[in-house]
C-alpha cells in the first residue's frame, strides 16, 4: 500500500530546512532580537537570575539552525529513497 502522505512529509522537511538556513543566515539578527532576546529577558526577570542561554559570541547562535538544516535535508533525502519509504511504511504507516 503506497503511503499517500509521504510526499507531504518530505515537503515539510524541505521547507523546514530552507527556513533553518534562512534563520541561520539572513534572518539571524531579526529572529534573535524578536524572539530569543525577549524570551531570555523575560526568563531572567521571572527567575531573578542570569540566563545560561546567553552566547559569548552571537555568531554561535547560528550553529544550531545550520545543524538542523542538515538534519532536515538528510531526512528529506532518506524518505525519498527506497529504504526510507520501506521504513516509513513499516513504522509510520497505518
Amino acid at each position: 500500500m503506497p503511503l499517500s502522505w509521504l510526499p507531504a512529509l518530505r515537503v515539510l522537511f524541505l521547507v523546514a530546512a530552507v527556513t533553518a538556513v534562512l534563520q541561520a543566515t539572513i534572518l539571524n539578527g531579526w529572529v534573535q532580537r524578536t524572539f530569543f532576546d525577549r524570551w531570555i529577558a523575560f526568563g531572567e526577570r521571572v527567575t531573578q537570575s542570569p540566563s545560561i542561554r546567553r552566547f559569548p559570541d552571537p555568531r554561535l547562535a547560528r550553529i544550531f539552525p545550520l545543524f538542523m538544516a542538515v538534519a532536515f535535508l538528510a531526512l528529506w533525502w532518506y524518505l525519498g529513497t527506497a529504504a526510507g519509504v520501506a521504513w516509513a511504511g513499516a513504522h509510520l504507516g497505518r
